[in-house]
């Protein structure tokens, strides 16, 4: 087996793609999926039978690895949505626009225990890098537009409110 660790790479970067692409549907199916088409592969002599295990076992911990995380990580700061809470944080970022607004990435907690990135968007409270900020409200997912996918863009961040 030849460059295995380009096996290993491409394998599990499959498998963090197919688990974030059809993250609707099971881990069994997913795993029954990638057998059969690995099983498929060492039986042409595509792959030997030690590169087909190697690439099984790597496309499985991307697909695991991607559920975890969202099940442990996203999913719970992404309920909160929608709801009346509070969030202590420090600023991460914080950036100056016109009419005296500001926006805020905070890195900390909410009030139920999760621990978060959230972005707040306000008028000046004269917050910088490292300050302690406690901000009370509403909290939503940012919005996509025509114009700009924050959604995505703060995503790749782990910013999720």
């Amino acid at each position: 087996m030849k460059r295995k660790m380009v096996i290993v790479g491409i394998f599990y970067i499959l498998g963090l793609f197919f688990a974030s692409f059809f993250s609707n549907y099971s881990f069994l199916v997913i795993f029954l999926l990638s057998f059969c088409v690995l099983a498929l592969m060492a039986l042409t002599k595509v792959l030997t039978l030690k590169a087909a295990l190697t690439s099984a076992v790597s496309f499985l911990v991307g697909v695991f690895i991607y559920s975890e995380y969202t099940g442990n990580y996203y999913t719970p700061v992404v309920s909160l949505a929608g709801s009346s809470t509070s969030f202590t944080g420090m600023v991460t970022e914080a950036n100056e626009y016109t009419n005296d607004y500001h926006s805020y990435i905070l890195k900390g907690e909410f009030e139920n225990g999760s621990k978060a990135s959230v972005l707040c968007f306000t008028d000046s409270i004269d917050c910088i890098y490292g300050d302690e900020v406690k901000v009370t409200g509403t909290f939503s997912i940012p919005e996509k537009s025509y114009l700009y996918d924050s959604t995505e863009y703060y995503k790749g961040m782990s910013v999720f409110l």
